[in-house]
């Protein structure tokens, strides 16, 4: 049983390396989408018609607008830091998505129907921190 774990890890690992590989060959595409991906969450958080859920996922104890704002910024901070060929251009990216996931949050407060709220800051800080150990994690793979 151990080996199979084993096994299955090694093949998972080649496969994020595989993949990797094939990204960094359309990096200046991907950072294109990284760009509009924050753009579309800069106007999710400020647009008075997009909401959060309330709705609870029981099993976790979470409730789904956390686990989108753990989820958003979690990518925005991983992916650079995993795919992006150029180190400078890959740290730059990370600290806007640092950036970003402060800087949404209190763009809140200027939004009439929306509101600063510090547990959605909290997630946003939690999904940077699982964002910067995947993405180095993957790197270093």
């Amino acid at each position: 049983m151990y080996q199979s774990i084993v096994l299955k890890s090694f093949q998972t690992a080649e496969m994020i390396v595989g993949l990797r590989a094939v990204l960094r060959s359309v990096w200046p595409a991907f950072a294109l989408f990284w760009a509009v991906a924050m753009a579309a969450l800069f106007y999710l958080y400020v647009s008075p018609h997009t909401p959060p859920s309330n709705d609870m996922i029981e099993s976790m104890g979470l409730g789904v607008d956390k686990l989108c704002h753990i989820f958003a910024h979690a990518s925005l901070l991983a992916l650079p830091l995993a795919l992006v060929p150029d180190r400078r251009l890959a740290w730059t990216m990370a600290g806007l998505a640092i950036a970003a996931g402060v800087g949404f949050e209190f763009a809140q407060l200027w939004v009439p129907e929306r509101s600063f709220d510090l547990r959605d800051l909290t997630a946003n800080f939690a999904g940077l921190v699982i964002g910067a150990r995947g993405g180095r994690f993957i790197r270093e793979l």
